[in-house]
Protein backbone atom coordinates (compact mmCIF):
# COMPACT_ATOMS: atom_id res chain seq x y z
CA UNK A 1 0.00 0.00 0.00
CA UNK A 2 0.91 3.86 -0.63
CA UNK A 3 1.92 5.40 2.86
CA UNK A 4 -0.22 8.94 3.72
CA UNK A 5 0.70 11.41 2.33
CA UNK A 6 3.28 14.02 4.33
CA UNK A 7 1.74 16.66 6.75
CA UNK A 8 -0.55 16.75 10.28
CA UNK A 9 -4.11 16.38 10.01
CA UNK A 10 -6.30 19.57 11.48
CA UNK A 11 -7.33 17.40 14.30
CA UNK A 12 -3.49 16.18 15.58
CA UNK A 13 -2.37 18.08 18.48
CA UNK A 14 1.34 18.86 18.87
CA UNK A 15 3.18 20.20 21.39
CA UNK A 16 5.04 23.92 20.18
CA UNK A 17 8.24 22.49 21.64
CA UNK A 18 8.09 19.36 19.62
CA UNK A 19 9.96 18.69 16.65
CA UNK A 20 8.04 17.29 13.42
CA UNK A 21 9.44 16.42 10.33
CA UNK A 22 7.86 18.13 7.65
CA UNK A 23 8.00 14.71 5.61
CA UNK A 24 6.47 13.21 8.50
CA UNK A 25 2.77 11.89 8.64
CA UNK A 26 0.35 12.66 11.43
CA UNK A 27 -3.16 11.14 11.39
CA UNK A 28 -6.36 12.61 13.12
CA UNK A 29 -6.27 12.63 16.94
CA UNK A 30 -2.80 11.98 17.27
CA UNK A 31 -0.89 13.70 20.50
CA UNK A 32 2.77 14.54 20.63
CA UNK A 33 3.97 15.87 23.64
CA UNK A 34 6.92 18.40 24.74
CA UNK A 35 10.29 17.72 23.06
CA UNK A 36 9.58 14.84 21.21
CA UNK A 37 11.39 14.08 18.03
CA UNK A 38 9.37 12.65 14.84
CA UNK A 39 11.80 12.11 12.15
CA UNK A 40 11.46 12.43 8.32
CA UNK A 41 9.09 9.71 6.32
CA UNK A 42 8.13 8.80 10.08
CA UNK A 43 3.93 7.70 9.92
CA UNK A 44 1.81 8.11 13.30
CA UNK A 45 -1.89 6.71 12.63
CA UNK A 46 -4.86 7.85 14.42
CA UNK A 47 -4.98 7.89 17.51
CA UNK A 48 -1.23 7.28 18.51
CA UNK A 49 0.17 9.13 21.76
CA UNK A 50 3.42 10.45 22.24
CA UNK A 51 4.84 11.50 25.74
CA UNK A 52 7.31 13.49 26.54
CA UNK A 53 10.46 13.54 25.16
CA UNK A 54 9.71 10.84 22.73
CA UNK A 55 12.26 10.14 19.55
CA UNK A 56 10.65 8.51 16.54
CA UNK A 57 13.17 7.33 14.16
CA UNK A 58 13.20 8.27 10.20
CA UNK A 59 10.21 5.99 8.60
CA UNK A 60 9.02 4.23 11.23
CA UNK A 61 5.48 3.33 11.71
CA UNK A 62 3.03 3.87 14.47
CA UNK A 63 -0.19 2.13 14.14
CA UNK A 64 -3.81 2.88 15.33
CA UNK A 65 -4.39 3.64 19.24
CA UNK A 66 -0.22 2.81 19.80
CA UNK A 67 1.07 4.99 22.92
CA UNK A 68 5.03 5.68 23.37
CA UNK A 69 5.31 7.20 26.73
CA UNK A 70 7.47 9.60 28.57
CA UNK A 71 11.86 9.26 27.35
CA UNK A 72 11.56 6.30 25.08
CA UNK A 73 13.65 6.22 22.10
CA UNK A 74 12.44 4.60 18.27
CA UNK A 75 15.31 4.09 15.85
CA UNK A 76 14.32 4.19 11.93
CA UNK A 77 12.25 1.56 10.62
CA UNK A 78 10.26 0.39 13.30
CA UNK A 79 7.42 -1.39 13.26
CA UNK A 80 4.85 -0.67 16.55
CA UNK A 81 0.94 -2.55 15.92
CA UNK A 82 -1.98 -1.20 16.96
CA UNK A 83 -2.31 -0.30 21.11
CA UNK A 84 0.58 -1.55 21.86
CA UNK A 85 2.31 0.33 24.74
CA UNK A 86 5.74 1.18 25.23
CA UNK A 87 7.60 2.68 28.26
CA UNK A 88 4.47 1.84 30.56
CA UNK A 89 5.53 1.24 34.51
CA UNK A 90 7.38 -1.78 35.13
CA UNK A 91 6.26 -4.39 37.85
CA UNK A 92 8.16 -3.52 40.70
CA UNK A 93 7.20 -4.36 44.22
CA UNK A 94 9.00 -3.91 47.70
CA UNK A 95 7.87 -3.70 50.97
CA UNK A 96 6.55 -0.32 51.05
CA UNK A 97 4.84 -0.85 47.60
CA UNK A 98 5.79 0.19 44.02
CA UNK A 99 9.26 1.22 43.15
CA UNK A 100 9.72 3.91 41.12
CA UNK A 101 10.64 3.34 37.36
CA UNK A 102 13.06 5.69 36.74
CA UNK A 103 14.50 4.25 33.09
CA UNK A 104 12.75 4.19 29.57
CA UNK A 105 12.50 2.03 26.52
CA UNK A 106 15.13 1.92 23.97
CA UNK A 107 14.02 0.07 20.24
CA UNK A 108 16.93 -0.28 17.79
CA UNK A 109 16.09 -0.11 14.00
CA UNK A 110 14.21 -1.94 11.82
CA UNK A 111 12.42 -3.82 15.08
CA UNK A 112 8.93 -4.80 14.85
CA UNK A 113 6.65 -4.64 18.08
CA UNK A 114 3.33 -6.07 17.49
CA UNK A 115 -0.77 -5.35 18.48
CA UNK A 116 -0.88 -4.97 22.19
CA UNK A 117 2.36 -6.04 23.05
CA UNK A 118 3.92 -4.00 25.94
CA UNK A 119 7.31 -3.16 26.43
CA UNK A 120 7.82 -1.84 30.09
CA UNK A 121 10.31 0.78 30.76
CA UNK A 122 13.32 0.12 33.16
CA UNK A 123 13.46 0.36 36.65
CA UNK A 124 16.99 2.69 36.67
CA UNK A 125 18.77 1.76 32.75
CA UNK A 126 16.33 1.58 29.68
CA UNK A 127 14.82 -1.60 29.04
CA UNK A 128 16.08 -2.34 25.38
CA UNK A 129 15.06 -4.42 21.76
CA UNK A 130 17.60 -4.44 19.65
CA UNK A 131 17.95 -3.78 15.98
CA UNK A 132 15.78 -6.58 13.78
CA UNK A 133 14.20 -8.15 16.82
CA UNK A 134 10.60 -9.39 15.83
CA UNK A 135 8.28 -9.32 18.68
CA UNK A 136 4.89 -10.95 17.73
CA UNK A 137 1.52 -9.89 19.10
CA UNK A 138 0.60 -9.94 22.86
CA UNK A 139 4.33 -10.27 24.12
CA UNK A 140 5.20 -9.29 27.23
CA UNK A 141 9.06 -7.46 28.24
CA UNK A 142 9.40 -6.93 31.55
CA UNK A 143 11.58 -3.66 33.24
CA UNK A 144 15.38 -3.80 32.17
CA UNK A 145 14.76 -6.76 29.83
CA UNK A 146 17.10 -7.39 26.73
CA UNK A 147 15.91 -9.25 23.38
CA UNK A 148 18.64 -9.32 21.13
CA UNK A 149 19.45 -8.05 17.50
CA UNK A 150 17.25 -10.23 15.35
CA UNK A 151 15.92 -12.62 17.97
CA UNK A 152 12.08 -13.76 17.34
CA UNK A 153 9.50 -13.79 20.34
CA UNK A 154 6.11 -15.56 18.76
CA UNK A 155 2.94 -14.73 20.48
CA UNK A 156 2.22 -14.47 24.30
CA UNK A 157 5.77 -14.76 24.83
CA UNK A 158 6.13 -13.32 28.24
CA UNK A 159 10.02 -11.98 29.71
CA UNK A 160 10.26 -11.13 33.51
CA UNK A 161 12.52 -8.25 34.56
CA UNK A 162 15.81 -8.23 34.03
CA UNK A 163 15.67 -11.47 31.69
CA UNK A 164 17.86 -11.34 28.80
CA UNK A 165 17.25 -12.92 24.74
CA UNK A 166 20.48 -13.29 22.97
CA UNK A 167 20.72 -12.33 19.71
CA UNK A 168 19.18 -14.33 16.67
CA UNK A 169 17.28 -16.67 19.77
CA UNK A 170 13.78 -18.16 18.69
CA UNK A 171 10.82 -18.56 21.30
CA UNK A 172 7.43 -20.40 20.58
CA UNK A 173 4.47 -18.98 21.69
CA UNK A 174 3.58 -18.40 25.21
CA UNK A 175 6.74 -19.42 26.31
CA UNK A 176 8.16 -17.53 29.36
CA UNK A 177 11.54 -16.21 30.87
CA UNK A 178 11.98 -15.49 34.61
CA UNK A 179 13.65 -12.95 36.26
CA UNK A 180 17.42 -12.32 35.34
CA UNK A 181 17.68 -15.75 33.13
CA UNK A 182 19.82 -15.34 30.11
CA UNK A 183 18.72 -17.19 26.67
CA UNK A 184 21.73 -17.69 24.63
CA UNK A 185 22.42 -16.29 21.52
CA UNK A 186 20.46 -18.64 18.10
CA UNK A 187 19.10 -20.79 21.33
CA UNK A 188 15.33 -22.14 20.53
CA UNK A 189 12.62 -22.16 22.96
CA UNK A 190 9.86 -24.86 22.31
CA UNK A 191 6.17 -23.58 22.45
CA UNK A 192 4.78 -23.14 26.14
CA UNK A 193 8.36 -23.88 28.10
CA UNK A 194 9.30 -22.20 31.07
CA UNK A 195 12.91 -21.18 31.21
CA UNK A 196 13.80 -20.96 35.18
CA UNK A 197 17.67 -21.22 34.50
CA UNK A 198 20.08 -19.62 32.10
CA UNK A 199 20.31 -21.52 28.21
CA UNK A 200 23.23 -21.81 26.91
CA UNK A 201 23.67 -20.42 22.86
CA UNK A 202 22.57 -22.45 19.48
CA UNK A 203 20.57 -25.46 21.98
CA UNK A 204 17.42 -26.36 21.73
CA UNK A 205 14.98 -25.89 24.76
CA UNK A 206 11.89 -27.65 25.66
CA UNK A 207 9.51 -28.23 28.52
CA UNK A 208 9.09 -26.60 32.10
CA UNK A 209 11.59 -25.99 33.48
CA UNK A 210 13.16 -25.76 30.30
CA UNK A 211 15.86 -28.49 28.84
CA UNK A 212 17.79 -29.75 26.27
CA UNK A 213 15.21 -30.76 23.81
CA UNK A 214 16.92 -34.11 23.29
CA UNK A 215 17.25 -35.42 26.96
CA UNK A 216 13.56 -34.45 27.55
CA UNK A 217 12.03 -36.59 24.36
CA UNK A 218 14.06 -39.25 25.80
CA UNK A 219 12.73 -39.18 29.32
CA UNK A 220 9.31 -39.06 27.83
CA UNK A 221 10.07 -42.24 26.08
CA UNK A 222 11.30 -43.81 29.53
CA UNK A 223 7.61 -42.94 31.11
CA UNK A 224 5.94 -44.38 28.53
CA UNK A 225 7.65 -47.40 28.69
CA UNK A 226 7.05 -47.48 32.33
CA UNK A 227 3.22 -47.55 32.13
CA UNK A 228 3.23 -50.08 29.79
CA UNK A 229 5.01 -52.21 31.82
CA UNK A 230 3.40 -51.10 34.90
CA UNK A 231 0.42 -53.75 35.96
CA UNK A 232 -3.37 -52.83 35.50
Amino acid sequence: PQPPAAGAHPLAIVDPTAEVHLEAHLGPFVVVGPGCVVAAGAILFAGVYLGARVHIGAHSQLLPGARVLDDCTLGARVYVGANAVIGGLGFGLDAEGRVPQLGAVTVGDGAWIGALCCVDRGTLTDTVVEAGAQLDNLVQVGHNARVGAGAILCGQVGLAGGAVVGAGAVLGGQAGVAGHRTVGARARVAAQSGVTRDLPEGGTFSGHPAEPNRLRLRRLALLRRLADRSPP
